[in-house]
């Protein structure tokens, strides 16, 4: 009997929330700065909550690439809140061995000569919306050149 009741409130609880799902907006920077732990590189991107109510990122994973060639995971820097009806920074940080990311550089020539390559990010970032999990993913892919990471 409290089994059931236990899953009839649930399902009556749950209904009551009118969840909006999050909405990935792009990339909005990189970054190699060892001042904000970036080793090798982060990337910031932008997700709108578009809920009346605040949500905690819980973690984030996937992958980027330069040129069809893998460059590293990704990985969620720190949990964070995002703000009720607002566009949040995100930071996430690229784990790749140094040795990785000189291979992936150097076989994307037309980068070591300035010239624009594609910049690819794919993954999911998890979230926890009173206590139910939810997640946004997120795949995109950017032209960016040699100056864009010296900034």
């Amino acid at each position: 009997m409290n089994k059931c009741f236990i899953i009839f409130l649930a399902f009556i609880l749950s209904s009551c929330i009118n969840y909006k799902d999050l909405e990935f907006k792009g990339i909005s920077n990189l970054s190699f700065s060892r001042q904000d732990g970036c080793n090798p590189i982060c990337v910031y991107i932008d997700i709108f909550n578009p809920n009346s109510f605040n949500i905690k990122l819980q973690s984030g994973s996937g992958k980027a690439d330069i040129n069809n060639k893998e460059l590293g995971n990704l990985k969620l820097k720190k949990r964070t809140n995002l703000k009720s009806n607002q566009t949040s920074t995100v930071q996430l940080k690229i784990s790749s061995s140094g040795d990785q990311l000189l291979k992936t550089i150097f076989n994307s020539f037309e980068f070591i000569l300035g010239k624009k390559v594609d910049f690819k990010l794919a993954g999911k970032i998890k979230a926890k919306v009173y206590g139910i999990p939810k997640s946004v993913s997120f795949n995109e892919t950017r032209q960016i050149s040699m100056q864009d990471l010296s900034k």
